[in-house]
């Protein structure tokens, strides 16, 4: 095999490990981590049930 192909076939297979590493990384949130439910990044939030009072 050429040098060119060896090395974008390394280059291939270091971009799937990091993908693989990121899409690991984006499924975890606080119901399957160690981590408080304020770092969640990706997940939707919830909905506030509680409406305001309108007092000041």
């Amino acid at each position: 095999m050429s040098e060119a192909l060896q090395e974008t076939l390394q280059a291939v297979a270091q971009l799937r490990e990091q993908v693989k590493t990121l899409k690991e990384q984006q499924a975890k949130d606080s119901h399957n981590n160690h981590l408080p439910p304020s770092f969640d990044r990706f997940g939707q939030r919830t909905k506030r049930l509680r409406q305001p009072s309108g007092k000041k």
